[in-house]
Formats: C-alpha cells, structure tokens, sequence
C-alpha cells in the first residue's frame, strides 16, 4: 500500500485469515521482538513514518497486550568502504544480525551465496531466505542515519539480503518501505490465550527445501494469526485490514 500515512494504524487482528501478516519471534536478550516477514507500506518517506513514530518506537495496543512498534536497526554505511554487498557497521545491528543471519539463530534460514551476490534472479525469488524474508526487489526503511551525509537514511534490502544503501529522508518511492517491528512490553504477551510460536508447515515444516524449521508468531487457538494493521494493502494486492 501507498500514500499518506494517516490513513494506516495498527489494530486488533482481524477475522479473515487472508489479511493478516505473519512475524518472526526474534528473542535478543531479555527483549522479545516480532518481526514482520516483508514490507507492508512503500511511498512513504522516512520522515513521515518518524513523524508517526514508527522509525524509532511508539506504544500500540493490539489483541488487549502492548508493543512498541519500530523499524529495525540496519547500521550507519557498509561495513567496506563503497562496497554496499558488505553488510552495514555496526555490525550488530538488527538487519544484520537477524535477517542476514550473522548471528546464528536456530529455526531461521541463513543466506546462501546467491542471495549475497550482486545478480537478481529466479534463483534469488525462490530462495529460502527470500521466501521468508521477502528481501528482493524492495529496501526496507531503517533507522540510520548515514554517517557520510545527515541528509540520507539507511536501508537494505532489495540487491541482496546484505546490501546496504541509503536514501533520502524527505523521498519517496514505489520500492522502499516500512517492514514493521513489534518488540513486547508487557508481560504474558506471548501467553495461553494471546500469541504464540509455532513451527511453519511448510513442506514439512520447512522453507524452500531449508534443513531448518521456521517458527511464526500466531494468535493461538488458529492455524496462523498475528497482530494487525488496519486498511493496508498486500504486495500481492489485495487490500484490506491486516
């Protein structure tokens, strides 16, 4: 979905199975994060989505438990000077350690070399790791700001699971967005009643032929639910709440 970001919220989950995301259960220390397996809103400037609060944090209420929503961290340049496949610096910010895999986190797919190279392919769409992570084709907005101009922001994505980039804070376009993250503040979010994870059953309860099982946070009691973002429309484009 596109446009002004005043339309969009975040809400209770919504009923209808084919307008809910699904999210990644990342636990980073005492932190829980739930991280949305692709990017839900495009044309939308960084700026805006700070001026929502949606860059670096603002508390929601979704299924009666409370979250703050953000965007990820992704790191301030590359990691090698000029050579945006390098990964970003620091390097243990959140695209890096968690979508790109570098610190090895059991039930998620790591990146093989073809989703790390500078090609674009059919190879790269069907990919494990794109398949969760939806990467190719479209930069996810993150919280940086470049360390070489204050004018441009980070993002990653869209070349490779690993490429760095930025752009500028005030611009929009039809490939970069908002790939939203829930990190959980209250107690008991992941209860009997509320979210929880489970194993995605996806060919056996794995990805894209991947040795390793995929874990999804879903609303319990249902076959795959998650927290929801009301009036957003899909990359596949279908609209509706989420």
């Amino acid at each position: 979905m596109s446009g002004d970001i005043s339309n969009y919220s975040f809400g209770n989950t919504p009923s209808d199975d084919a307008k809910k995301l699904q999210w990644v259960k990342i636990k980073d220390g005492d932190k829980t994060l739930l991280i949305c397996d692709r990017v839900i809103l495009v044309n939308v400037t960084w700026n805006d989505l700070n001026s929502a609060g949606w860059i670096f944090g603002k508390e929601v209420n979704i299924d009666s438990a409370k979250y703050k929503l953000r965007s990820l961290t992704g790191g301030t340049g590359p990691r090698s000077t000029n050579d945006w496949y390098s990964g970003g610096t620091p390097a243990n910010n959140e695209w890096d350690r968690f979508v790109t895999r570098e610190e090895v986190i059991t039930g998620l797919p790591a990146p093989v070399s073809s989703d790390l190279d500078s090609s674009l392919n059919s190879t790269d769409l069907s990919s494990a790791h794109n398949q969760l992570w939806n990467w190719m084709g479209v930069y996810t907005w993150c919280q940086a700001t470049y360390s070489l101009n204050t004018s441009y922001r980070a993002v990653r994505g869209y070349y490779s699971a690993r490429y760095w980039h930025y752009s500028n804070a005030t611009f929009s376009y039809p490939d970069v967005g908002f790939r939203p993250v829930l990190e959980v503040l209250n107690p008991g979010t992941m209860g009997s009643d509320r979210l929880k994870a489970v194993t995605l059953d996806l060919g056996g309860g794995k990805l894209g032929g991947s040795s390793e099982a995929i874990q999804i946070v879903v609303k319990n009691g249902e076959s795959f639910a998650a927290p929801a973002s009301e009036g957003l429309t899909r990359p596949d484009g279908n609209t509706g709440s989420y």
